[in-house]
């Protein structure tokens, strides 16, 4: 079997590190084989003939096994610049943040970019919060990040080493695996394609490095690729679990060697040595003629063959709607139409057509951050082009500040669905979108994921009478930590954040979406104007110049993603995920269309439907004696009302329409709506379907004439006509 080994950051190349982690790579293999599988594995002495490693040149290595990258990176000059030392504190945040939290799925968004002026202050307080031998390794994924020319030497090693040495297994450990799915995607598709990739301790699913990737993650173009992933390993490693793939297999492979990131502890694991080896050997073995296929229970079943188009899988539709009225938090108000909500909402999607056991409903003492998350999975799980997936919530939103885990001076602002455990002074509870940013981030392109949220967004003053508000101010301490007495206007106003303006380069300046700027337009109309019918709104945009400049108009869309501030983590976006430069996010997107071409090019982006402006309150209505959330008792109405009566509606045309119902019932709260172009264009799965063309008549005695006897009338009629006039003669 030959292998090539790639390997991680930490000084491996020289001699005497050579002669220890490679024996002990081999020997884990073959041992664990052995104890956990029953294989007798010959591995490909990495070293060669003579048993001894050659050592890098800096331009080719002649080891059969062991790929050499070491001297690109420590001859090219360490890039400098507030762009490299942000990168180096962030990673190193995300080491701190695994080690509070133990989460290391949601890093970044909790305080992983909490250390972009850490350098520029004190160097001093990272090291005595990270140990030296991280920071060196920080620094080193951090000008890979930043650093293009390197990053391009170090694609053309790998590709060049892989090609040359023709392995049938690729072995990649922690920053060994960064760089080969870097290389594969955005230099060589096809490098791995009859290959078997194993990746351990790997860096590849890291929030802080996703964004490298463009956000959505795909599995690589190989036999298969098993990655090793190890819970308790605090080098920058995350899960890669969110990766969809037949070819893909993640097994965790948990221990504390060496800091849950030693190699050989991964190589030698148990689990992993019993799932992964048969599966190679069989593979292997079927491949050369006359070697026997040995069949274990343990091995994982090959995968599916491709369903044939004929009998394509029918949509799987689901909907996840969530209502809570009452809060375990005193000073979190008790609402009272939001289980109500729920109903109403279910009822509406059951007459367009989802079946009732595939909507689940969950109310206030149920509805826990834990059970919440849980039910979230079961929502997106197996979702595939053109399943409709929904999740409503009605309820609280809050907004409130993420701190500085060393000054605790706020850092950033987050959206936060109120769960019935939420607690306004406890930072890890309620629902942020870091929490379930993976589960639709790598959604497959072609899904319909909806998300409506019946709350508010800014966590603006409840008003005493008139209708509930969907949102509370919290404890005046908290608030106090975010808020900055203004002396001039003797009012409080938000006061400063650490982090400013997150990724201001998002969107390209003079970027203008042409059917949001059209959304816009209306609903400015329907909110500045009394209740209008269709038609006259219709007329009044005609009639209507668009006020707002090109300008406006992209600071408007950025703050759908940002916040007004620029400084809002905001639901259903993985802001996270798009944090690269427009600039740096279109190139990467060209290259992935090119070589992945059926796969998206960014992170999975969902409809999001809101219920009012990112300033305004959401409202509660009483219908009779009993409350609902006025948007959603305005969309389930107009839901109701186009599948009476007109055919199905794009979403954009769904958003309009519950706008106009909302001024009608006399509400000034504006809903708003981000998604994909594509996707508001989309035709929702409700209203009336399109009328059937009507059918041709039935055959008779008096049907119409043929197509040849109609030719044959047409050159008769001149004769029998000539034929009359002489007659009248």
């Amino acid at each position: 079997m030959k292998i090539l080994f790639i390997h991680g950051i930490g000084f491996h190349e020289g001699s005497e590190q050579l002669l220890t982690w490679v024996p002990q790579w081999v020997h884990a293999i073959t041992a664990a084989a052995a104890d956990h599988a029953g294989l007798t594995l010959s591995v490909t002495d990495p070293f060669g003939p003579d048993a001894l490693p050659a050592g890098p040149d800096g331009k080719s290595a002649d080891d059969p096994g062991v790929l050499y990258y070491e001297k690109l990176i420590g001859d090219h000059d360490k890039p400098d610049g507030f762009a490299y030392l942000s990168a180096v504190a962030s990673l190193s945040a995300s080491l701190l943040a695994t080690k509070i939290t133990d989460a290391v799925g949601a890093v970044a968004d909790r305080i992983g970019n909490a250390f972009g002026n850490l350098f520029t202050r004190d160097r001093g307080l990272l090291d005595s919060l990270v140990p030296q031998e991280l920071q060196w390794k920080a620094r080193e994924v951090a000008a890979w990040a930043v650093d293009d020319d390197l990053r391009k030497k170090l694609r053309n090693r790998i590709a060049g080493e892989i090609t040359a040495k023709d392995p049938e297994v690729v072995i990649a450990h922690s920053f060994g695996g960064l760089l080969l799915y870097d290389t594969c995607l955005f230099l060589d598709p096809d490098l791995l394609r009859n290959r078997h990739l194993i990746t351990l301790g790997t860096q590849v699913g890291n929030p802080l490095l996703r964004r490298e990737f463009n956000g959505f993650q795909r599995p690589l173009k190989c036999r298969h690729w098993f990655n090793l992933y190890n819970p308790h390993d605090k080098v920058f490693v995350s899960s890669l679990a969110h990766i969809r793939g037949e070819n893909f297999t993640q097994i965790v492979t948990a221990h504390h060697v060496g800091s849950g990131h030693d190699g050989a502890a991964y190589l030698g694991h148990s689990d992993f040595a019993a799932l992964v080896w048969p599966r190679i050997h069989n593979d292997l073995a079927a491949a050369t003629p006359g070697t026997a296929v040995r069949t274990l229970s343990l091995a994982p079943p090959p995968p599916r063959p491709l369903v044939p188009l004929a009998v394509t899988r029918k949509p799987v539709n689901r909907a996840l709607l969530i209502g809570i009225d009452r809060y375990t938090h005193p000073a979190i108000p008790t609402l009272h139409g939001c289980a109500n909500d729920t109903f109403q909402l279910s009822a509406t999607l059951q007459e367009a057509g989802i079946d009732h056991r595939d909507i689940r409903l969950i109310h206030n003492e149920h509805a826990i951050r834990a059970s919440l998350l849980h039910h979230i999975r079961w929502l997106l799980e197996d979702s595939e082009e053109g399943d409709h997936r929904i999740l409503g919530f009605s309820g609280h939103g809050h907004r409130r500040p993420a701190y500085d885990p060393q000054s605790g001076a706020p850092l950033e602002m987050h959206e936060i669905l109120c769960t019935h455990d939420y607690d306004p002074s406890e930072p890890d509870t309620g629902l942020r979108d870091a929490d379930f940013q993976d589960l639709y981030a790598n959604l497959p392109r072609g899904v319909h994921f909806t998300i409506f949220l019946d709350c508010c967004h800014s966590g603006g003053i409840t008003r005493s009478g008139g209708p509930a508000i969907r949102s509370f101010t919290g404890p005046a301490d908290i608030q106090h930590e975010s808020s900055k007495w203004n002396a001039d206007l003797e009012m409080w106003e938000q006061g400063p954040l650490l982090k400013k303006s997150l990724n201001a380069e998002f969107i390209e300046p003079g970027h203008e979406s042409k059917k949001l700027n059209e959304l816009w337009r209306k609903l400015d109309l329907i909110h500045s104007n009394p209740p209008m019918s269709h038609a006259q709104l219709e007329e009044k945009l005609k009639a209507t110049p668009n006020p707002q400049s090109a300008e406006e108009l992209h600071r408007r869309e950025h703050a759908l993603y940002y916040g007004s501030y620029g400084d809002t983590r905001r639901l259903g976006r993985a802001t996270p995920l798009r944090d690269l430069r427009y600039k740096d996010y279109d190139e990467n997107a060209a290259t992935l269309k090119v070589n992945y071409p059926k796969e998206p090019t960014g992170p999975y982006l969902p409809l999001v439907f809101m219920a009012c402006g990112e300033t305004e309150q959401a409202s509660e209505y009483v219908h009779g004696a009993v409350s609902y959330g006025a948007f959603t008792y305005a969309l389930t109405l107009t839901l109701r009302q186009i599948r009476k009566t007109t055919p199905r509606l794009s979403y954009g045309e769904l958003l309009i329409e519950t706008a106009r119902k909302l001024r009608t019932l006399g509400y000034t709260q504006t809903p708003d709506v981000l998604g994909p172009p594509d996707q508001l264009s989309a035709k929702t799965p409700f209203g009336a379907p399109p009328a059937p063309a009507p059918a041709p008549p039935a055959s008779s005695a008096k049907s119409a004439p043929s197509v040849k006897s109609a030719k044959s009338a047409a050159k008769k009629a001149p004769a029998k006509k000539a034929a009359r006039k002489k007659s009248r003669k």
